[in-house]
């Protein structure tokens, strides 16, 4: 996402939702876990997990880190 933008669907596509997030930057790296958690990294060492199920939010963010590029879930 551009600009601390984050969409959701939860009918495949048709219609999408803007999630509030308080991150600016860029985000480059999304991965799934499980069925209901994503994680999102980007700029300014930005980490975020949420849950789709209640839209929850956990800021993981390292101010400390400058990019993050990818993630991935194991």
């Amino acid at each position: 996402g551009s600009d601390g933008t984050i969409l959701k669907t939860t009918d495949g596509g048709t219609t999408w939702t803007r999630l509030n997030v308080e991150a600016t930057g860029h985000f480059f790296g999304v991965s799934l876990s499980g069925s209901t958690t994503v994680w999102v990294v980007g700029e300014l060492g930005t980490i975020l997990q949420i849950s789709q199920t209640d839209d929850k939010l956990l800021d993981e963010s390292d101010s400390f880190i400058h990019v993050l590029n990818d993630v991935a879930v194991v």
